[in-house]
């Protein structure tokens, strides 16, 4: 991207707003969704300003990790997914702002987040490898995985393209496959890479005449039940459809939250489209598959600020009629709590040994508030609402963002940012271990706070920082791996990963391993230990090693000198028969990364 192209998408999003300005007057509620695709899609802010690019872990605050050292780039949208036949196989993928462009990184691990590698797939140049002349990249995002039983991911990503000579647009979802755990991804030939492809009329706010439709905020899921639709892979998202589209007689297409389909062996997605809302718009959909094979879909309704469930059992031909599993409010228009990117965020999990079901979502009256449902009958019913807050213990505090994950034991891990009155917080986890009737004491994941408040009203980012509804986490075993956009250094989120293991509640700490194979801890032994133990240390370089050892809050015990350790393997000993037999946390801080595990000493 050259400088006259930086600056004329810098200029972008105000020759938006005067677009935006001519039709208010002629405001409908499809327009105010396309608005809101397009302000969420398009990327700029102090990126532009202070392009820096990189890829690997150099900092790291505590108990969590900043995946890259980017300091000036905005990263957002964080996605984690967990392979369901291999517990140790992770993923993670997030919007890259650094360099002054837009991209989707992959990082993988094989041991549990014990190590990562970088794939090498650049979604840009799958972009820019198709016949969209003079369509710079604008803006994008909505990276997301699914995995199949076989081992197999999919990984979707969307970009838009804008003319800045015609502001003529393209609004394309991709889709690619890998097959060798997430090193190497296969995109499909011509339109068969495309989950949908079309275009917005930036004047009217509403689709354009090139393609399809606008398909957007997509989500992943694959039947693994081993029945008739078995391997077929979902995806929901809110669709608008083209006025070719609209005009075809054949469809019958209208906006609104729908699911497409891939089959079994298939190099493509079907044409058709499963309507799933019935009347009123639908957004921030989210789809997942049972243990029988059932289709289950959330969205919430932005006519009626319902939350909605659907269901199919039929492959996800069609769908039941939605019912309503809890409300939220939207705020005043225009109004901005916290955070330019505020909305019901709805977040879903099921428990693929019982079938139960679980919601999370936010609500923007005077403040965020957050709020909580499960079924334990595959939907037929949904116990009320309640506070997350109040669950929580802190029910006069704010929840931004929040994200729920489920493993296969009736287990529930619910993550957010816990706000006070100031606007001020820390990222949370907390958990429960049946199925969401009682939650434990939450914890904290991140050691420093944001304060959303100063985004608001003192930085000069227009519009305020991207931080993004796609916060997830999931539960494998006893962990939990959370992502989120962190914004506690004024300069823009950053992305933050963090393991907590729940085995036993009392004593659970957060462990910490970079997302770089630069260095790795092989082994902590013993563990438990009396008086000493030793590190297994795997280094790329020759570097300087200093140790830490915390207490479970976060209390700086003991402090051990830095060595200078050699390339290769080195195995250091630390003497601890001075400290209190109890749970600690070892910290290993060096220039190539940090690490955090946890020691038991008797």
């Amino acid at each position: 991207m050259n400088m006259y192209q930086k600056l004329r998408l810098r200029c972008f999003p105000l020759m938006l707003l005067s677009l935006f300005t001519i039709n208010l007057s002629a405001q409908s509620d499809e327009i105010s969704i396309i608005r809101d695709i397009l302000k969420e899609k398009i990327k700029h802010g102090s990126v532009l300003d202070n392009p820096q690019e990189t890829n690997t872990v150099s900092d790291r605050n505590d108990f969590e990790i900043k995946l890259t050292d980017n300091e000036n780039g905005d990263e957002a949208e964080p996605y984690i997914v967990v392979n369901p036949a291999d517990s140790t196989h992770l993923l993670i993928s997030y919007i890259d702002l650094a360099g002054g462009s837009i991209n989707f990184p992959i990082y993988i691990s094989n041991d549990a987040g014990e190590s990562w590698t970088k794939a090498d797939f650049d979604p840009q140049e799958v972009y820019l490898n198709e016949p969209f002349t003079n369509f710079n990249i604008a803006g994008g995002g909505d990276p997301v995985f699914a995995f199949d039983n076989e081992g197999k991911i999919y990984f979707s990503w969307i970009f838009l393209g804008v003319n800045f000579s015609t502001f003529e647009t393209r609004f394309v979802s991709f889709w690619a496959v890998s097959e060798d755990g997430g090193i190497t991804w296969n995109v499909s030939d011509g339109n068969k890479k495309y989950i949908e492809i079309g275009s917005i009329d930036l004047r009217a706010q509403l689709p354009g005449d090139f393609g399809t439709g606008v398909f957007d905020r997509p989500w992943f899921d694959i039947d693994r039940s081993g029945g008739p639709f078995n391997g077929t892979l979902y995806t929901s998202g809110f669709f608008s459809p083209s006025p070719t589209t609209v005009n075809d007689t054949t469809i019958q297409q209208v906006a609104g939250m729908i699911i497409k389909r891939k089959l079994p062996g298939v190099d493509s997605f079907e044409l058709n489209r499963s309507q799933v809302s019935q009347g009123g718009l639908a957004q921030f959909g989210n789809v997942k598959v049972s243990n029988n094979g059932t289709v289950h879909v959330t969205f919430g309704n932005l006519i009626t600020s319902e939350v909605k469930h659907s269901f199919s059992t039929d492959g996800g031909v069609t769908f039941s009629t939605p019912t309503t599993i809890g409300t939220y409010a939207l705020g005043q228009q225009g109004q901005v709590v916290v955070n330019d990117r505020e909305n019901p965020a709805i977040s879903f999990a099921v428990d693929y040994s019982n079938n139960n079901l679980y919601a999370v979502w936010n609500s923007i009256d005077a403040e965020l508030n957050g709020y909580f449902t499960y079924s334990h009958d595959e939907g037929s019913t949904w116990a009320s609402q309640q506070s997350i807050a109040e669950l929580a213990g802190v029910p006069d505090h704010q929840v931004f963002m929040p994200n729920i994950a489920s493993n296969d034991k009736n287990e529930v891990s619910i993550s957010w940012y816990d706000l006070d009155a100031e606007d001020v917080g820390n990222y949370m986890v907390m958990h429960s271990s049946d199925g969401g009737l009682t939650w434990d004491k939450p914890m904290p994941l991140s050691n420093s706070t944001t304060d959303f408040k100063n985004y608001v009203s003192a930085n000069p980012q227009i519009p305020a920082p991207l931080f993004g509804d796609y916060y997830t986490s999931v539960k494998v075993g006893c962990k939990t791996f959370s992502v989120w956009s962190d914004g506690r250094e004024m300069n823009g989120p950053k992305i933050y990963v963090s393991s907590t293991d729940f085995c036993n509640v009392s004593t659970s700490v957060t462990e910490i391993t970079p997302i770089t194979d630069k260095i790795q801890i092989k082994s902590l032994y013993p563990n438990p230990t009396k008086d000493k133990f030793f590190l297994e240390i795997d280094l790329k370089s020759s570097t300087g090693v200093a140790v830490e050892i915390f207490d479970i809050e976060g209390k700086l015990i003991k402090t051990f000198p830095t060595q200078e350790l050699q390339i290769g393997k080195s195995n250091v000993s630390y003497n601890i028969s001075d400290l209190a037999s109890a749970n600690y946390l070892v910290v290993v801080n060096s220039p190539l990364g940090n690490i955090t595990r946890k020691l038991v000493k008797e």
